[in-house]
């Protein structure tokens, strides 16, 4: 590592960023109008509109103060809240607040101790916010399930069960967040939502739509104990508006830095979830704004009328080195979209944090020259903990950059490191690398340059191609050449997926089997359910769909349960047990409704983590084909670990196709690639084809070869253990195993020669592909591993093709 700090004069430092940024702006293909859009309306000031907070509380509330905090999710929930003492009055808790007309409020409950106390909901969780909307005079009548460390309430509660869909066209709406009771939940494919355990009583019930345009929904809702209420929502469409943003950056600014303009809504980078250090927006998913002659930035929003928008200008995430008012506090602007286009004027008061600081920090980063070039460099800051990375600036050649206003010293002290497409804690700079490291210092003086080099990148080693023999290979029709994405999922990798399926055509493939999750949300009963922290977002998972169509893709959906041991408990509960099922009947059909809608040609079933609930129902299983085959009109494939291949239940035979997943069915660490082939071979024609055979059903293979050292018995020799290879997929990486590349390579080829002399397997796929980046572990992924050039040239000789 080589790190310096340049001295600061005003001249020097000014003529370096002229030439960096002269760069930048030629990278960026910034465009450069002559001038700003001409205003086309103001906005008026909106009428202010009082709503009264009523709130029961634990009796254990009694010994302190009950706060209503606001929160501002742009900055982050926990960053920038507004705090008010509610008064006692009888046996609840009253605050009246009044807020401009339209205004969605999204707020939660502490109890004031030593150390404010949040709330935490039916299900156990803290709560990340409620929501009221302000349309006209109201009371909210709400109920704190419990504080945070303190006791529960064992008694029964009651249950909402809910249907969103467009007032006029009928049609269910997916992806609506639905807030009730301290609960949040997003709608499924088919519209519906369920709430559970809630306390008896008024509640408000909120829906509040993240895609598409409709008004948001609020309602008083009575539940009673023990009684499942029927919530039938029709939501009004509203048309939509183009905001244009014009905004004049503050005198400190430096001509031409990349600006994004950060929000509440997906498209300005909100996830919904609660992500590293408290923050929910990402840079990296918050457009960039254009550039105009006259120093000005604008950008062009489509945004229903009447939606409540938060929003800021910044040049990294709503936290980091956004805008803030003269006085230091953080800025975060609210605009109550109307019901035609129009033109906002904006300027930034000021970057800066502190009035002491006087020049930014500029980060000049230079990469190692083996860092894949579709692969974009990250820094991540560091106050308290990690948030989540920024995407730098490219100037070429490797090079990177990022100017630095704050916050910094003004609220600790501030560490940095660089990583490779935000993926921090595994993708690192070696020097920093893993969630326990603490980076790099910032304490440098204002106008600084910190020149930083990584010598190498965490899990990156340069790989030279190797050669492959296909010389006996024979193109085969219709044969499926896949590649399986490994399940795990962090919002963070989205933004990297279209470069991915880019790459997955260079490799060969023709299909790509992708594998969405849903979450257990919690355990006694099970609830199953999308988590925007863990999961991919099904309007996310369409236009993922869609990109891979149009690299020439086909696609299957794999859908998994995340994390992938969640069944283990509930084995021994018959209860519990038909409670997984029949959430399970619930995640299965969204996936189908969502495949179905997306015309995606395959569905796979099963999958290790519901060996558990085979045996013995049969009449399930049958019941949710049968289900599945009215939603979707695809074919039904089914997932069959080699563990299951002997005993498959009798209702498979109502798929179309079989995936074996194979792992390492032999050991193979001293075996050369002709006596891997005689053996894979032998391993084909004792159990794949009398299955074959048996069914008549196409057969698909599926290889998790993992690029370890240390294989033994199916399962990988870690400091936590042996970790069996299907759960290596869920792991990313392995930091503590050592990795033999050759070994993946040569498995990969004697299978494939394997394979080769066997038509009746219809495919292959190499499963646990890590999606966001390239990492040389000991992992099954093959990306950017010897292993990828042996599937590349098999995958090429059987479909007959070339690389784009």
């Amino acid at each position: 590592m080589k790190s310096s700090l340049f001295p600061y004069t005003p001249r020097a430092y000014s003529l370096f960023l002229f030439l960096i940024l002269f760069v930048l702006a030629a990278c960026q293909n910034f465009s450069l109008p002559r001038s700003a859009p001409t205003p086309t309306t103001s906005i008026p000031n909106l009428p202010l509109v009082p709503l009264t907070f009523q709130v029961n509380v634990p009796t254990s509330a009694s010994s302190g103060d009950v706060i209503l905090e606001i929160v501002d999710e742009v900055t982050g929930i926990a960053l920038n809240s507004e705090r008010y003492t509610m008064q006692l009055e009888g046996n609840r808790y009253i605050l009246q607040l009044a807020f401009p007309i339209g205004s969605v409020v999204c707020y939660r409950y502490l109890h004031q101790e030593a150390v404010p106390q949040v709330e935490r909901n039916p299900y156990g969780q803290i709560v990340r916010y409620r929501m009221a909307v302000a349309r006209s005079p109201a009371v909210i009548e709400d109920h704190v399930f419990a504080w945070q460390g303190g006791k529960a309430p064992t008694e029964e509660g009651g249950t909402l069960l809910g249907l969103v869909y467009d007032s006029t066209t009928r049609a269910p709406i997916s992806d609506a967040l639905v807030t009730m009771a301290g609960i949040q939940t997003f709608t499924t494919a088919d519209g519906t939502f369920t709430l559970e355990n809630i306390p008896p009583g008024k509640h408000n019930l909120v829906v509040l739509p993240t895609e598409g345009a409709y008004q948001v929904f609020q309602q008083e809702a009575v539940i009673a104990n023990g009684a499942v209420t029927p919530a039938q929502i029709g939501l009004q469409p509203v048309p939509m508006v183009n905001i244009t943003f014009v905004v004049q950056p503050p005198s400190e600014h430096i001509r031409g830095l990349p600006m994004r303009i950060v929000g509440n809504t997906p498209s300005l980078g909100n996830t919904f979830a609660d992500l590293e250090g408290g923050l929910s927006v990402l840079a990296s998913r918050a457009p960039l704004l254009s550039l105009l002659e006259d120093g000005k930035y604008t950008y062009t929003l489509s945004l229903p009328a009447g939606t409540d928008l938060r929003y800021k200008y910044t040049l990294g995430d709503g936290f980091w080195n956004a805008e803030h008012t003269a006085d230091g506090g953080f800025k975060t602007r609210q605009l109550i979209v109307p019901d035609h286009d129009i033109t906002i004027t904006d300027k930034i008061e000021t970057w800066r944090v502190s009035a002491s600081e006087t020049s930014p920090l500029t980060f000049y980063i230079k990469a190692p020259p083996e860092t894949p070039a579709d692969e974009r460099v990250s820094i991540q800051f560091r106050l308290y903990a990690w948030t989540p990375a920024i995407p730098m600036w490219p100037l070429g050649n490797q090079q990177w950059l990022y100017v630095f206003y704050g916050p910094q010293r003004a609220l600790g002290e501030v560490n940095y490191r660089v990583c490779r497409n935000e993926q921090c804690g595994l993708a690192d700079d070696v020097t920093t690398a893993g969630n326990t490291a603490t980076g790099l210092s910032v304490s440098s003086p204002d106008g600084t340059t910190i020149t930083h080099e990584v010598q190498q990148w965490n899990y990156l080693v340069a790989q030279s191609p190797i050669s492959v023999s296909t010389q006996d290979a024979t193109p085969r029709s219709s044969f499926v050449a896949a590649v399986e994405f490994a399940p795990q999922f962090s919002p963070t990798t989205l933004p990297h997926l279209p470069a991915t399926l880019q790459g997955l055509r260079h490799l060969g493939a023709n299909w790509v089997i992708l594998s969405p999750t849903w979450s257990l949300i919690s355990g006694h009963p099970p609830r199953l359910n999308y988590d925007p922290a863990h999961d991919m977002k099904g309007s996310d998972l369409n236009a993922l769909v869609a990109n891979a169509k149009q690299q020439g893709l086909s696609v299957a959906i794999f859908p998994r349960l995340n994390p992938y041991a969640i069944t283990q408990s509930l084995q021994d509960s018959p209860e519990l047990i038909n409670a997984w099922l029949s959430q399970y009947r619930h995640y299965i059909t969204d996936m189908a409704i969502r495949s179905a809608q997306s015309q995606i040609h395959t569905l796979i079933l099963g999958g290790p983590e519901i060996e558990p609930f085979l045996d013995g129902q049969d009449e399930f299983w049958n019941e949710l084909v049968l289900t599945l085959r009215q939603k979707f009109s695809g074919q039904l494939v089914w997932a069959v670990p080699e563990n299951r291949m002997a005993s498959l239940p009798d209702w498979v035979t109502q798929m179309d196709a079989l995936y074996i997943l194979v792992s390492s069915p032999f050991e193979d660490r001293n075996l050369n690639e002709e006596a891997i082939t005689e053996a894979f071979g032998n391993y084909l024609d004792t159990h794949l084809l009398p299955l074959y055979q048996q069914t008549g059903k196409p057969v698909w293979l599926g290889l998790e070869h993992p690029s370890a050292q240390d294989i033994q018995n199916d399962c990988v020799l870690t400091a936590e253990g042996c970790l069996p290879f299907e759960r290596l997929i869920w792991s990313g990486s392995l930091p503590s195993s050592a990795v033999d590349l050759e070994r993946q390579a040569r498995f990969y080829q004697g299978a494939a020669m394997a394979i080769n002399s066997r038509p009746w397997i219809r495919g292959l796929v190499t499963r646990g592909y890590q999606p966001a980046v390239t990492l040389i572990d000991a992992s099954p992924s093959i990306r950017g591993k010897p292993a990828a050039d042996v599937i590349k040239a098999w995958y090429q000789s059987w479909t007959n093709t070339t690389s784009p």
